[in-house]
């Protein structure tokens, strides 16, 4: 990293690296890192990217001077076992990593762990394989519990490994929330621990004005423009709970609607919509014809996906557990069980108003996650790096 000519313009070199499903229809990590670029460009920054996934698929169109690359020139998109191809695919990423982390200032890795670690490179080599901490939680084995968490236990521990081999060969992690800060609190000094959440893009993700403008756009969707609506957006259905949403909705006794984005239909009922996966545009009139998301995912992370929903004016759902160390009481409602979600929802459909208390406050929470609060951050910090 350094100065470029002019005494106002940074050069950096960026390599994101993410695994996941090349549709971004969510917020999604590459989006988030666009719309970052797109900031800093703006400030002065002059910005080489790398994206760098399991698919060919990338998000480099919208970004001029950006490159992708994929593993095995990303034919391992015809490997239908995800496990095998996740495994595949960051053993490629350790050997580049290897031998090309040199070749960058900055390596975003899409890891767990709460969330997402910026790595600014010291010297030598960045070790790290992310996305085989993606694969915690997975249902494998059915109801089997057990054997879920000792596979799970022996595939996600070498990975937490590789992380922190990741963190001694950095100069800074820069992480996105403060459950990813605090589990590598203990590898880096605290000064070179720091906080900065991830973006999302205000373009898409934006609040009606008025109610009417609410049901005019629930006619344009086919929604209907009376009764409740719920949506749940997402890519693993096990592991943000979509199960759990669709048994909460069908059990309720008021007139509650659930729209699932993402995943094919799993259980056929009326009350469930599937319009499989969206672009941003599309997605952000979905939240918007939506009154809260219902996303009890079952482990700890925060997700653009709620955050999108938040910045588009509608309060999130999720569960006790797994939440409270990201949102609060004042901007989310949070449930313990689907019992729990069936009493909440009835609730709401008797007294809507619960639901504006909180739109507001989650509203707020959101703006904290706009590119340009980000690119301020990452601004300052680059500009201390530079001196």
């Amino acid at each position: 990293m350094g100065e470029g000519n002019g005494q106002n313009i940074v050069k950096v070199n960026l390599l994101e690296i993410t695994f996941g499903n090349p549709m971004s229809h969510s917020g999604g990590i590459e989006d988030s890192t666009l719309n970052l670029i797109k900031e800093l460009s703006s400030m002065g920054y002059e910005i080489t990217c790398v994206f760098c996934r399991n698919g060919g698929v990338s998000g480099t169109e919208k970004l001029k001077g950006a490159r992708p690359i994929s593993m095995f020139g990303g034919r391992t998109w015809r490997i239908r076992n995800m496990v095998l191809q996740k495994i595949l695919f960051n053993l490629w990423l350790f050997f580049y990593l290897t031998k090309r982390s040199g070749d960058f200032d900055i390596v975003h890795i899409n890891g767990d762990n709460g969330g997402l670690i910026t790595l600014f490179r010291r010297k030598g080599v960045v070790f790290s394989l992310p996305g085989l901490t993606l694969l915690k939680g997975r249902s494998l084995f059915g109801s089997s519990t057990f054997l879920r968490r000792a596979v799970m236990g022996f595939i996600y521990f070498p990975s937490m490994i590789f992380e922190q081999l990741a963190l001694q060969f950095s100069a800074y992690a820069v992480c996105d929330n403060a459950v990813t800060e605090k589990a590598i609190l203990g590898h880096l000094k605290p000064a070179k621990v720091l906080l900065i959440p991830n973006s999302v893009d205000p373009a898409h993700f934006y609040p009606v004005r008025n109610r009417e403008d609410k049901r005019n756009l629930r006619m344009k969707l086919g929604i209907g423009e009376s009764g409740m609506c719920a949506i749940w957006v997402g890519t693993n259905p096990f592991n943000y709970g979509l199960d759990r949403a669709i048994e909460a909705v069908i059990g309720v006794q008021s007139k509650w609607r659930l729209i699932v984005v993402g995943p094919p239909q799993a259980i056929k009922h009326d009350r469930v919509h599937y319009v499989g996966f969206l672009d941003h545009s599309a997605l952000g009139d979905y939240y918007r014809a939506s009154d809260i998301i219902l996303f009890p995912k079952r482990y700890q992370g925060i997700e653009l996906a709620v955050l999108s929903a938040m910045l588009s004016g509608v309060v999130p759902v999720l569960d006790s557990r797994f939440s409270p160390a990201h949102f609060s009481t004042n901007e989310v409602f949070f449930v313990d069980d689907v019992a729990d979600t069936v009493k909440l929802l009835d609730s709401l459909a008797n007294d809507p108003g619960k639901i504006e208390q909180k739109v507001q406050n989650a509203l707020a929470r959101a703006s904290l996650h706009l590119p340009v609060n980000c690119a301020q951050r990452y601004d300052r910090l680059f500009r201390s790096m530079s001196k």
